[in-house]
């Protein structure tokens, strides 16, 4: 009996889970590696570009892969890029012994061409990192001289199945600008300016001429304002005295207001008007001009504006 139960124990222990993963699986690339190098941010001018195939088009930089202390290695990295445009990667060892000539001398030119010839430029790279080995990474971007360029994203490198470490990478070639090119696109600013400062011009000197016109019929109105008041007994005699008569006459619209204006004119009060209203009381006593609707009215509005109080 004692047996069977001994039998019995070391069966379920058998059939029991393993302890605890020794070799995890790799949830993070950055657990495993470090990224250095390469330049995050860079300006360049288009003469300091590569000039491939008669074409200033790319720029070679670098970076390298090194493992952390106490993990192991090999592992397959895969490396890539995003928002950079057109890039390339290649392993440096490789492509400096594809690209050696006779005098082991490598040409920057010479060695983009040579790797483009032989396929050893991938926009997807897979690599293989040593514990005690750094991986050295070159990657060519390629980019238009021809305006400005700014481009920024970042370099990816990744083990399957894991979170990918970034590398940002921002990167503007800066046309150098001709003296005419500098002069043209200051020309709008120069132009606005320009035409501020006239515009400016235009709308003081209009103010100040409104201004002048103002002062001057504040000056008219407050002289006709003293002069009403001065010849207000003879302002009032004529309208209860003349005024009614001459405007209920018999004659005719013409004849009435030629009538009233002799008699302003006689008893001093046509020298008082403004001259804005001299014209108005010329116009509707010449027979030559013509006049909407009744002459009498027209002249009769005019004189209750500017005597309204004295024609009671």
């Amino acid at each position: 009996m004692l047996q069977l139960i001994l039998l019995i124990v070391l069966n379920l222990f058998a059939q029991s889970p393993a302890g605890p993963n020794p070799n995890p699986p790799v949830t993070k690339t950055s657990d495993l590696v470090i990224l250095s190098g390469g330049q995050s941010q860079e300006r360049l001018t288009p003469d300091q570009l590569l000039t491939i195939d008669g074409q200033k088009v790319h720029v070679i930089r670098s970076f390298s892969l090194n493992a952390r202390p106490n993990v192991k290695l090999p592992q397959d990295f895969h490396i890539w890029s995003h928002g950079m445009g057109d890039v390339y990667f290649f392993e440096w060892p490789t492509a400096i012994d594809a690209a050696k000539t006779s005098n082991n001398d490598v040409n920057a030119s010479q060695l983009i061409s040579t790797l483009r010839a032989k396929g050893l430029l991938s926009p997807l790279l897979r690599v293989s990192v040593l514990s005690d080995q750094p991986k050295l990474i070159g990657y060519v971007q390629r980019v238009d001289p021809a305006s400005n360029t700014k481009v920024s994203g970042e370099i990816l490198v990744a083990v399957p199945n894991a979170e990918p470490e970034k590398l940002p990478v921002a990167l503007e070639v800066v046309r150098e600008e001709t003296l005419f090119s500098k002069m043209w696109a200051a020309f709008p600013t120069t132009l606005v300016g320009l035409v501020g400062t006239l515009g400016g011009a235009v709308i003081g000197y209009k103010f100040f001429l409104y201004q002048q016109q103002r002062l001057r019929q504040m000056e008219l109105e407050k002289k006709f304002a003293d002069k009403k008041v001065e010849m207000s007994k003879a302002i009032r005699r004529f309208f209860k005295d003349d005024y009614d008569g001459l405007r209920n006459s018999q004659d005719a619209d013409i004849e009435k207001v030629r009538q009233i204006r002799d008699t302003l004119i006689e008893s001093d009060i046509y020298a008082i008007l403004l001259p804005a209203e001299v014209q108005e009381v010329n116009k509707l006593s010449d027979r030559n001009q013509p006049v909407n609707g009744s002459r009498v009215d027209a002249l009769h509005r005019v004189l209750e504006k500017n005597f309204a109080e004295l024609m009671v």
